[in-house]
């Protein structure tokens, strides 16, 4: 599983930075936690 940053939200659309070795396919989705590992499924 790749990790990434939050970089800026906008509207609907989240921009997320990610190494360039660990770049999720396009159709993948994301799970972004916080602090105690509760998250959201993009």
């Amino acid at each position: 599983m790749s990790q990434g940053k939050v970089v800026q939200i906008i509207g609907a659309v989240v921009d997320i930075e990610f190494p360039q070795d660990a770049v999720p396919r396009v159709y993948d989705a994301l799970r972004v936690t916080e602090g105690d590992l509760s998250g959201l499924t993009l």
